[in-house]
């Protein structure tokens, strides 16, 4: 497996799959005749929020930096953070700053998004186990 790419097209099935164990109300994720691990989901979840929160921390940025379009603005993010090359042309003539976001979500979506996190993140495991609770959701 690669590190690079964000969500690819296992991480987005696996998200899928999940949703729907959810809504059937089964307690395992089933693809194919094989339950995937509580592991895999996680990593899978973890994976999509950092991806769309740094597409949207780096969008407000951007637009509050920048007088374009949104559109436009949300296609140099998505290209640079996804790394495919696609964008408006806009990269030039962008600010400083705006360009700094963009090398930033270049080397992110490079590097990959849950492998940044982890570099940057310390690790401490701790011996105390808190107990469950119940949390209303949705």
């Amino acid at each position: 497996m690669s590190t690079a790419g964000g969500i690819k097209v296992g991480t987005f099935v696996v998200i899928m799959a999940a949703v729907f164990a959810y809504i059937s109300q089964r307690k395992e994720v089933v693809l194919l005749g094989r339950t995937v691990s509580t592991d895999t989901v996680q990593k899978a979840l973890a994976v999509v929020v950092v991806t769309v929160l740094a597409i949207v921390m780096a969008l407000l940025l951007l637009t509050i930096v920048e007088d374009l379009p949104f559109v436009s603005l949300m296609l140099e993010v998505v290209g640079a953070l996804s790394t495919t090359g696609i964008t408006h042309g806009l990269t030039a003539e962008l600010s400083v700053p705006s360009q700094c976001v963009l090398i930033v979500l270049m080397f992110m979506g490079r590097v990959g998004p849950l492998t940044l996190v982890y570099s940057l993140a310390t690790r401490t495991r701790s011996r105390v186990r808190y107990p469950e609770m119940e949390i209303q959701i949705g």
